[in-house]
């Protein structure tokens, strides 16, 4: 397809942890629907792999800039790839691409009664203030330690410019 460049292989990190975030979701999706999945930090670059097993590479080399967008106000925690180069998912090039958590009410208690009393109120929203704390802390702590990774003076160049929130 004309635009695509052809991306050298993913170096599977086989030493150590391999850092990772669980039950994320990608966007654009890379299945025929919503599903969850788990992105590695691998040699020199992540995979997303998808609970029905699809894989999406993406080379740190092909990003241009990376964001980390904590959940303040919002329902998600977001971490966005913008590639230097177009990648294939699906049958669309894609040069933007999001993995993300979602986070508070709207994700954990669909079918809450509407009338709740003012203490059931106050713990439901405590209880949201805190999942949205630790989901920025494990995002958050993906992204530095996905910085700190010891492998050689380029690839530390590499991520601690493209990666900031």
């Amino acid at each position: 397809m004309e635009g695509i460049v052809k991306q050298e292989a993913l170096i599977l990190q086989t030493k150590g942890i391999v850092p990772r975030l669980k039950d994320l979701y990608i966007r654009p999706t890379v299945d025929t629907k919503k599903l969850q999945g788990t992105i590695e930090a691998h040699t020199n670059g992540f995979r997303y792999t998808s609970r029905a097993g699809t894989k999406l590479d993406i080379l740190y080399s092909n990003i241009k800039h990376a964001f980390f967008q904590p959940s303040k106000g919002e329902m998600v925690v977001i971490i966005h790839f913008h590639l230097k180069h177009p990648i294939l998912i699906g049958k669309k090039k894609n040069t933007d691409v999001q993995v993300f958590a979602e986070v508070g009410e709207g994700m954990s208690d669909l079918h809450r009664a509407h009338y709740m009393h003012d203490r059931d109120d106050e713990l439901a929203e405590q209880m949201e203030r805190e999942e949205r704390m630790k989901m920025d802390a494990l995002f958050n702590n993906f992204r530095y330690v996905v910085i700190i990774k010891p492998y050689n003076d380029s690839f530390y160049m590499n991520l601690s410019n493209i990666l900031h929130s």
